[in-house]
């Protein structure tokens, strides 16, 4: 019995790679990975300051560049750092 002929590659249809947009998307799939992951270790370090300041009876924390805030009505806290000033030289 001979061999059927294979059926020749539709012009419309996409089977072959192309290599830049396969490298593309393992490239994205990594960094989405990893800011997946960081939300995750984000929002456990937030949960665990917001218990800290329950534990310290604090509705507001600052010292030096460091002010953290609760918001009460989202049982959630608001970090912020203020950058240092560069100093200048006359």
């Amino acid at each position: 019995m001979a061999k059927k002929p294979r059926q020749k590659k539709l012009p419309t249809l996409e089977d072959t790679a192309i290599k830049p947009l396969e490298d593309c998307a393992y490239e994205y799939v990594g960094i989405r990975d990893e800011r997946m992951d960081l939300s995750q270790k984000e929002h456990g370090l937030k949960t665990k300051l917001l218990a800290l300041m329950k534990k310290f009876g604090k509705k507001t924390y600052h010292h030096e560049a460091i002010t953290i805030d609760v918001i009460p009505e989202d049982e959630r806290v608001k970090v912020r750092l203020k950058k240092p000033k560069a100093e200048t030289i006359d």
